[in-house]
């Protein structure tokens, strides 16, 4: 099958699939071949040390391997510190409390509103997220800190910063940042492959709740520290909570048990097969 056999011929030496052979692995192109694999129920588990005829991936195991060595704590090292929401204040820099109590209460002029955005489109991290203006509003001592919703009221996670939680999201390459929407594309790669247990949920769970989800707004921004939050990655960023996260724990976030091949609730896809039966009979 020309499906198969494209996803033995895209899996690079590393584990991963690419979109062509020789090229480099990403978690995107990785997920779109283990579906469709699975579509046509010939997707061959990550415990099973070779591919049988016709089915793929050629070597589930390395696979496996790759996906779980995207799980990663690294951020852009040339933005500012990323303040971890899930504590109640964030930590100052050398500006003041008055310092700051003074600029929040100062309406800016509209030629400091673009003296900033001219600073925000000259920072080298900036083409790193996904415009210029969507960076640096988490910073410490950008915010009010009464502005931030402290841990017991908006998650799971112990107030008590004396013994921080690990946080450790997924990157789609290696060597890069993590980035929210690849908690889906990675995470349920492994969910498909039967191996979702190896990756750290609490970490990743952490990564969504306290970085990139939006305190205010709601929904999720593709990096911490992105000033603003947007529909794609709040979608797959609730579908990558929904994979990690236990039966109690999806209830208290309100969310659904997630189908990781259609990246939609199980209740839809149930019901996508009734209407699929309908057809058959």
């Amino acid at each position: 099958m020309m499906i198969t056999r494209a996803n033995v011929d895209g899996q690079s030496f590393e584990g991963g699939i690419a979109d062509a052979p020789f090229h480099e692995p990403q978690a995107g192109y990785t997920f779109c071949s283990l579906g469709s694999l699975a579509f046509l129920s010939r997707l061959e588990l990550g415990h099973i040390n070779n591919a049988r005829p016709r089915y793929g991936p050629s070597m589930p195991p390395d696979v496996v391997r790759w996906l779980l060595s995207l799980q990663t704590d690294f951020t852009d090292p040339d933005a500012p510190p990323v303040a971890d929401l899930s504590i109640a204040s964030p930590i100052l820099t050398e500006a003041s409390n008055d310092e700051i109590g003074e600029k929040t209460r100062t309406s800016p002029t509209s030629e400091s509103l673009q003296q900033q955005n001219e600073q925000q489109n000259q920072t080298p991290s900036s083409a790193l997220h996904q415009s210029p203006d969507k960076s640096t509003m988490w910073a410490p001592g950008s915010l009010d800190p009464s502005l931030i919703v402290s841990a017991s009221s908006s998650s799971n996670f112990p107030s008590d910063s004396s013994h921080p939680i690990p946080q450790a999201g997924m990157c789609g390459r290696l060597c890069k940042p993590a980035d929210t929407c690849y908690a889906f594309w990675a995470g349920a790669s492994l969910h498909l492959l039967g191996q979702s247990h190896l990756a750290s949920k609490s970490a990743l769970r952490h990564y969504l709740l306290a970085l990139t989800q939006h305190q205010i707004m709601g929904g999720f921004s593709k990096f911490p520290g992105d000033k603003w939050a947007d529909l794609y990655h709040s979608y797959l960023g609730l579908a990558a909570l929904s994979l990690v996260s236990t039966v109690a724990e999806r209830e208290i976030d309100g969310i659904k048990e997630l189908d990781a091949g259609m990246c939609v609730s199980a209740d839809v896809r149930s019901r996508l097969e009734r209407i699929w039966g309908s057809f058959e009979g």
